[in-house]
């Protein structure tokens, strides 16, 4: 058994879930991980990410926040730390990607001429990345 203290844990996309993340959430320990589409997602965050369209986010459903965020591809998050919210975002400095296909279109004019540029993303992306496998 852990000692008992608040923990924040990072989790894979294959143990993701929010009936994972809503009992984490009850036992006060804070929880981060990206989702696949038949975790038990919103029917709009699946809809979204089969479609691949720019994200959205805030959607919440028991304290567990569902965010998407287009990246090179949409990414699905679960959350019990982060709500998505506009402000809740950090400046990385990111490289212009290589990929030519469709979906990394966005982010392609976004660089325009640049190779590498400071951009703003949401902050439970940055910290996810950050974290995990560290």
């Amino acid at each position: 058994m852990l000692p008992k203290q608040t923990y924040h844990v990072f989790i894979n996309n294959l143990f993701s879930s929010p009936n994972l993340f809503g009992p984490l959430q009850e036992a006060g320990h804070g929880a981060i991980g990206i989702a696949y589409p038949n975790c038990g997602i919103t029917k709009e965050l699946k809809l979204a990410k089969g479609k691949n369209k720019a994200g959205a986010s805030g959607f919440k459903y028991n304290e567990v926040a569902r965010i998407a965020w287009k990246d090179n591809s949409l990414v699905l998050f679960l959350s019990t730390v982060y709500s998505g919210a506009d402000d809740q975002r950090t400046p990385k400095r990111r490289k212009k990607p290589a990929d030519k296909w469709g979906q990394s279109k966005p982010i392609q004019e976004t660089f325009g001429d640049a190779t590498i540029k400071i951009i703003s993303i949401p902050t439970i992306s940055a910290s996810y990345n950050d974290k995990m496998n560290h």
